[in-house]
């Protein structure tokens, strides 16, 4: 049995290059092993694991080139957008998690504006009815807003929200980056009129502004204005699907 292993061994290794596949032995019991594609009728096939002729696995070769990009892909069905139309059915915003917000670009800057079917609305937020604040005691200068999110941060990073004056339609948004600054002054925009603007101790602007005196330190960002009667949108506005 032994050198009959051995003779296989050696056909074996004599023949790394043979097309043969499979190892062939006579029914007589003569030991004689040939190399074949395929055995005779009168042969019987060896298994090669059980006669011991397979070596432990080689290392791992080295991983191949990566193959060229394959095709492009058919383009899929396009996605439907909800939006906001003004009463001529021109564009006023794509809604941005659900109603009253809708996302805008004003001057190259995308930013949230709250609304309903009448136009657009103040947003309000911890300082109420305020559009600004103001480190001059007499809400002039340039305007900024409160608690602005630290520069780098995820709420940052959303497009800033609009505070709206809807007497004017004049827009308040963030432009700057956020710096701890002494605001002194805020301007509210609300149902202001000279006598309760004055009883709370504010100062009238018109045509429904009251600058108040306020005491606040904190993080404040720039803001800039933008007059969105300039867009000549006509309300009733009304969402519509793309």
């Amino acid at each position: 049995m032994k050198r009959r292993l051995l003779l296989v061994a050696i056909l074996v290794a004599v023949c790394p290059h043979a097309r043969a596949a499979v190892l062939c032995t006579g029914r007589t019991g003569s030991g004689t092993v040939r190399v074949r594609e395929a055995c005779r009728s009168s042969e019987t096939q060896l298994d090669p694991d059980a006669l011991g002729l397979h070596g432990i696995p080689g290392p791992t070769g080295a991983t191949g080139a990566m193959g060229p990009p394959g095709a492009t892909g058919p383009q899929g069905p396009r996605g439907s957008n909800v939006v906001v139309r003004d009463a001529n059915g021109v564009f006023v915003g794509y809604i941005f998690g659900g109603l009253p917000t809708v996302l805008r670009s004003i001057d190259g800057r995308v930013v949230q504006l709250a609304l309903d079917a009448t136009g657009f609305l103040l947003q309000g937020g911890e300082f109420g009815d305020a559009l600004a604040v103001y480190v001059s005691a007499d809400c002039s200068g340039i305007p900024l807003v409160p608690n602005a999110p630290a520069s780098g941060s995820g709420e940052e990073i959303s497009p800033p929200r609009a505070q709206v004056n809807s007497a004017t339609n004049l827009a308040y948004y963030r432009t700057g980056a956020t710096v701890t600054r002494h605001a002194i002054s805020v301007l509210r925009a609300g149902l202001y009129f000279p006598t309760n603007c004055s009883n709370a101790g504010g100062t009238f602007i018109q045509p429904n502004l009251c600058c108040l005196a306020i005491d606040y330190t904190g993080p404040t960002a720039e803001m800039t204005t933008f007059d969105l009667g300039t867009l000549g949108l006509v309300p009733p506005f009304h969402v519509d699907v793309q």
